[in-house]
């Protein structure tokens, strides 16, 4: 079985670049182990708004309006709200360790079923910030194998 942990923290960046900019008013953090803490907090509280405020370098630009006509706004909508549910709910167990600062980067140590991850954060406006661009490019590998193996276990469901 693949790192939880790795694909918990993977599905913050993928729905983030079918949804609008975030508001980032609502998640403010003074360290990067806070900013771990309040991303726990918002996701046991279904709350994504404030996940995405206290996430930068999506990685992914937002669609644009001509990228998205001829879909249908309301099953956007359903789709995008439902793939946050998902997302969320694999955030909730995770545990935020101890946290490393160099200058305007960090990383804090995560555990999740067992699994130990260090998770980057970015400082921006003086607030911290997680890092997803340079999660991705941490556990790039391990994201794309652990999407295989869904989709391969997919694929099996459905044949057998």
């Amino acid at each position: 079985m693949k790192s939880p942990i790795v694909f918990a923290i993977c599905l913050l960046a993928v729905p983030a670049s079918i949804s609008l900019a975030a508001d980032t008013t609502s998640g403010n953090a003074a360290s990067p182990k806070t900013a771990c803490d309040q991303i726990v907090a918002a996701a046991k509280k279904d709350d994504f708004k404030t996940v995405e405020s206290l996430t930068a370098n999506w990685g992914m630009p937002h669609h644009g309006a001509g990228e998205t006509a001829g879909m249908n706004p309301k099953k956007m909508e359903s789709d995008v709200k439902s793939a946050h549910q998902h997302h969320l709910s694999q955030l909730k167990d995770l545990s935020c360790g101890d946290e490393h600062v160099a200058g305007d980067h960090a990383v804090v140590e995560a555990s999740s079923q067992g699994q130990k991850r260090l998770i980057p954060f970015v400082q921006v406006n003086g607030q911290w910030k997680f890092d997803a661009r340079t999660y991705m490019s941490f556990y790039h590998r391990a994201m794309h194998e652990h999407g295989h193996e869904a989709s391969q276990e997919k694929s099996a469901a459905r044949s057998g």
